[in-house]
């Protein structure tokens, strides 16, 4: 049935529900709502009840249920854990394609001449809403540039295409730390008690990230790699912290600038979630020895990255 179409029908002897629900919901969000209304307006008294449904997605969820689980799914087993206490027994049939099954032909029936009846139940789910929005934002973005003068001219960019960028562990920790302005710097190590001093020891400047990025000499070839792989151009911090443009050859440039001094090389513990940072002698952490300060510095990487686990 078409998601703008979707209609409820709850039919138990001569008892009817007839509504909609918001066209937003999809089609699984639809008929684990009809199950939880069949379940919470029929089931009152203590019997032995028997529900058919031809949603295999519903069931099969609520057998594989966890706490990542829909909201909907989540919803219906609660519900369904409170009509256990009221009732004898209770089963969920599937039932494919309704054959033979008088009651839920007369539902189809229904459903069919229940379009234009009044909103029975006032409720969206989260993932349909956040995709609805998403849909929202993409045609706003579009309507926008049917607008722009340049429309013509770049008709490739007509879509907009965003996709989720997978990343290995180690270049995800490294991103993370160079977004959130969290690497292993002087500046971070001193207010932790694991350097000497916060200046960069080249510079009497204080070892930042932005200064290790864009100033220091001990980073020129690694820097001029950097122009190299994303453009000669002057670089902004701010500019490579902003994936939205460019941003998986961003992180594989960034990357590759880190992990070419071997300044910040982390390697993953096997046993313990931590971090060591490797090979500088100023803070190399032991797998021995676990000093006050050195829990500090892992307890303030865990808030910044919280990426802390064995390396796969």
């Amino acid at each position: 049935m078409p998601q703008s179409l979707l209609t409820l029908q709850l039919i138990f002897l001569q008892v009817i529900f007839k509504g909609s629900i918001h066209n937003i919901n999809s089609v699984f969000t639809g008929e684990g709502l009809a199950l939880f209304l069949a379940i919470s307006k029929l089931i009152y008294e203590f019997k032995d009840y028997l529900i058919l449904t031809d949603s295999k997605s519903n069931l099969s969820a609520l057998l594989n249920i966890n706490f990542r689980s829909p909201k909907i799914t989540l919803f219906l087993a609660r519900v369904i854990a409170h009509a256990l206490t009221i009732c004898k027994s209770l089963q969920l049939v599937y039932s494919p394609a309704h054959v033979g099954i008088y009651e839920n032909k007369c539902a189809d029936t229904i459903a069919k001449n229940a379009l234009n009846s009044p909103c029975i139940l006032d409720w969206i789910s989260p993932e349909d809403s956040t995709s609805e929005y998403y849909k929202i934002i993409c045609k706003n973005q579009n309507d926008i540039w049917q607008q722009f003068k340049y429309c013509v001219q770049f008709h490739w960019l007509d879509d907009f295409n965003f996709r989720k960028i997978s990343l290995h562990r180690r270049f995800e920790v490294l991103s993370f730390c160079f977004i959130t302005k969290s690497l292993p710097v002087n500046v971070v190590m001193h207010k932790c008690h694991l350097a000497d001093s916060p200046d960069c020891g080249t510079y009497l400047t204080p070892e930042t990230c932005e200064h290790l990025v864009l100033s220091c000499s001990r980073f020129d070839l690694a820097r001029d790699s950097l122009r190299a792989r994303l453009g000669c151009i002057p670089l902004s911090y701010d500019w490579l912290c902003d994936f939205s443009f460019n941003g998986f050859l961003k992180i594989w440039a960034i990357s590759a600038f880190l992990l070419m001094p071997s300044r910040f090389q982390f390697s993953f513990c096997d046993t313990l979630d931590l971090i060591i940072f490797e090979p500088s002698t100023s803070w190399e952490l032991s797998s021995g020895a676990y000093t006050g300060d050195t829990l500090f510095i892992l307890e303030y990487y865990s808030c910044q990255v919280q990426y802390l686990f064995p390396y796969e």
